[in-house]
Formats: structure tokens, C-alpha cells, sequence
């Protein structure tokens, strides 16, 4: 896609994107669990970790069954959540700045720090969204479902760190803060939303794992399941190091290898479109 030399490079950063981010979402999802029903962080990353073991030795096109289901969900959850404190702020939108504390960002720069979580998007969802356009039945399918989600994506986001924004003082105490969001509704939106979470998580878990997979091995083979378990078991370690601690740690790095990933799919795009030399 990118010719062999930035190709090759691109595939060793994929590589390690992928892995690092699903050790991250394992680590999120002992978080949601403990933050939304109290299960021991260490049980519902467990738990993450034996349903990915059994998900992604179905089909792809079950896969994709699985991951769409939950989409519907997430929209509704976000909307009823980040509406309701949009609607009925706790704190005023003259007073958000005075609350915001930007020395635990990543980058100390709030501007910066929304750029590079765009590249991490763009390296999160690549490898996956390649696979899913080569299933296409047509290059216009592909398209417009990379479009279309796209945008539902951006909407969502906006509406959520709008919700956040007037909320934030509360949002800066714990670690997922849209499950404090949905509790100061109603206790039994916080389960709702956790239950939405975890599920979210297990699906980007699915989205990272099963390219890198297939990357290295065949669907249903003894060395695709034996590749499974090492990455499962050393993905569970390592996601002990903590959830907040990994994504200070580790996002803005991966964040810088979308950026770059971003940044070589834009010259491809141009070289394509402006000149004779096509790369494939």
C-alpha cells in the first residue's frame, strides 16, 4: 500500500499499536467493572481476557455481527448521559476553565493533546478498517461506511466532552468519569453505562487483536489459537501496571504513530491522485 520501505516500517508500528492498546482497553476493563459494579479489577479484565479467548475464534463475519450490535447502545447511552448534564449543567460553562487542571495532561497542552488522540483513532481503527473494506462487496460500501461512522464517531465524541466539560469538577476525582455522569442521574444508569463500557472496551479489544492475529498467522489454526493465548496471558500481566497509568504513559506515544500513519495515508492519497506514480 505504502511501498516496501515506509510499508514495512508502517506494519512494525501497527504492530505494536495494536498490542499496546489492547494491553490499555484489558486494563479499562478490570476499571469499568470495579468502578461500575465492584468487581475486582483484576476479575474483569479476567474476564475481558476469556472473551476475547472465545470471540475471536468465531468467523469474521460474525465478528463484525458482534461488534455492530453494540454501537446502537453506545449512541443511546452517550445521548441520555451527556445530554442530560449538557441540559442541566453542575457546573456553569463560565466557571469550566477555572476547574481544569492541564499538568495532568499528557502533553501540558490541551490543543496538542486533541491532535494526537486524533491520531491515535486513525492508528486504532486502520488495520481493522482495512480488513472490513476488503470484505466489501464495493469500493463505494467501504467508503461511505468509513465516512458515515466517521461522523457518528465525531458527533459522539463532541457530545460526551461537552457532558464532560460541564461536569468537570467531579470528572477530575476518578478515572472513568462518564460512570459518575450516569450515576448522578440515576443508579441504575450507572450499571446501564458500565454494562455499555465494558462492552465498547471488549469490542476494540476485538478490533486490535484480530488484525494483529491474521497478521502473522491463518483464522482457525493451531498457531492462530497458540498465537492467541501468549498475546491473551501477556496482555493480562502487563495490564496490572494500571489503567490511568497506561494511558498517560503510553497514548501519546501511540497518538504520535497514528499522526505519522496519517500523515503517510495523506501522500499515498496524493500521489495517487496528482501524479502518475500509483501506489497500490
Amino acid at each position: 500500500m505504502f511501498g516496501p520501505s515506509i510499508g514495512r516500517v508502517i506494519d512494525y508500528l501497527l504492530i505494536f499499536f495494536l498490542y499496546g492498546t489492547t494491553i490499555i482497553m484489558i486494563a479499562g476493563g478490570g476499571a469499568a467493572f470495579y468502578d461500575g459494579f465492584r468487581v475486582p479489577a483484576w476479575l474483569g479484565s479476567l474476564i475481558i481476557v476469556v472473551l476475547l479467548f472465545i470471540v475471536l475464534q468465531v468467523k469474521f463475519d460474525r465478528i463484525i455481527s458482534i461488534l455492530g450490535a453494540v454501537t446502537p447502545l453506545l449512541i443511546i447511552t452517550v445521548l441520555i448521559i451527556a445530554g442530560y448534564n449538557i441540559i442541566d449543567p453542575p457546573v456553569p460553562f463560565s466557571e469550566v476553565d477555572s476547574y481544569t487542571d492541564k499538568s495532568t495532561t499528557p502533553t501540558k497542552v490541551w490543543w496538542w493533546d486533541a491532535v494526537t488522540y486524533g491520531g491515535l483513532i486513525i492508528g486504532n481503527s486502520f488495520s481493522f478498517l482495512t480488513i472490513v473494506g476488503a470484505d466489501a462487496d464495493r469500493h463505494k460500501i467501504a467508503r461511505r461506511g468509513a465516512l458515515y461512522g466517521g461522523v457518528i464517531f465525531s458527533v459522539l465524541l463532541l457530545i460526551m466532552v461537552a457532558g464532560l466539560l460541564f461536569n468537570i469538577k467531579e470528572a477530575n476525582t476518578v478515572e472513568l468519569p462518564t460512570l459518575l455522569m450516569a450515576e448522578q442521574i440515576h443508579p441504575i444508569l450507572k450499571y446501564a453505562m458500565a454494562t455499555v463500557m465494558v462492552a465498547v472496551i471488549f469490542n476494540s479489544c476485538v478490533g486490535m487483536l484480530y488484525p494483529l492475529l491474521t497478521r502473522f498467522t491463518t483464522p482457525n489454526t493451531k498457531k492462530y489459537r497458540l498465537a492467541l493465548i501468549i498475546l491473551l496471558i501477556l496482555a493480562y500481566l502487563f495490564s496490572f501496571v494500571g489503567f490511568a497509568e497506561l494511558v498517560n504513559l503510553v497514548y501519546p506515544l501511540f497518538g504520535y504513530i497514528g499522526l505519522f500513519i496519517t500523515l503517510a495515508l495523506l501522500i499515498r492519497w496524493f500521489r495517487n491522485k496528482f501524479t502518475k506514480k500509483r501506489l497500490m
